[in-house]
């Protein structure tokens, strides 16, 4: 009997001293049941959490990105309607170039005929005239040339050239003229003063005032004079100069006023 209760006493021992172990065994487990799949949810939000911010830092780059695109393609669509706008002036600009050339083709072709003729007429003029600055005028007709073969000069300035040419032609008949030259008269070639009358008459009279002259055209030569006119074409070289008052005067040519 004393063994029997001895047992049940130790058993009734062992189950007091395991029991609390238990007990905290069993706490333990509980709690770890439940703080495991708390863990795990507070983890998974975590994780949710960082990818949501991942998420909405990526949003907001993309949407100033987008943003960004937006403003870009306003502004492309403005420079392609300024675009449109160029090609289209570019266009009106390149059809009015072309049709200034055309023009000037045109131009070109109708004008160079007219310089050409002009330029042989003064050419004539100038070979059948009274022989007047003679070293003047056959350089500007050379010069004049040259202008009108040389391909880097325009039509317009060969034109301006050759009506230059001729508005200087056409003064030498209202203006009158004084200058020393030597001329051949009756074989003996003598200095004198030349008296230019516009483009109607040469004379001529010698530094000693011995001798007087005209150019006949016609002859293609220098007359004589008699003396009595050498007072007279005196008195128009001097006018010409402007030594003495202009009056009319009795030339060979007849009554002239000259101015």
């Amino acid at each position: 009997m004393i063994n029997l209760f001895k047992k049940k006493t130790m058993v009734i021992i062992l189950t007091m001293i395991l029991v609390p172990y238990t007990l905290i065994w069993a706490t333990e487990t509980n709690t770890k049941k439940i703080t495991d799949p708390l863990k795990k949810s507070i983890q998974t939000r975590q994780k949710s959490q960082k990818e949501l911010d991942k998420w909405e830092k990526e949003r907001i780059k993309l949407q100033a990105t987008y943003e960004q695109l937006q403003i870009e393609n306003q502004q492309l669509l403005a420079q392609k309607q300024m675009l449109i706008k160029q090609e289209s002036s570019q266009k009106a600009l390149n059809e009015k170039l072309l049709a200034q050339k055309k023009d000037s083709i045109r131009i070109t072709q109708e004008m160079m005929p007219f310089i050409e003729n002009a330029y042989m007429r003064l050419n004539n003029l100038i070979s059948n005239d009274a022989p007047f600055l003679k070293d003047e005028r056959h350089k500007r007709l050379q010069n004049l040339r040259k202008i009108i073969d040389a391909i880097d000069v325009t039509v317009a300035e060969k034109f301006r050239k050759i009506m230059e040419a001729l508005f200087v032609e056409a003064e030498y008949g209202n203006t009158v003229e004084v200058y020393q030259e030597k001329v051949v008269l009756d074989e003996n070639e003598l200095l004198g003063n030349i008296f230019r009358l516009g483009r109607i008459s040469l004379f001529f009279l010698t530094l000693d005032q011995s001798s007087a002259a005209f150019y006949s055209v016609n002859e293609k030569k220098w007359i004589s004079l008699d003396n009595i006119y050498v007072p007279t074409i005196h008195a128009a070289i001097e006018m010409a100069l402007k030594r003495r008052p202009v009056e009319l005067l009795p030339l060979p040519v007849g009554r002239i006023a000259v101015q």
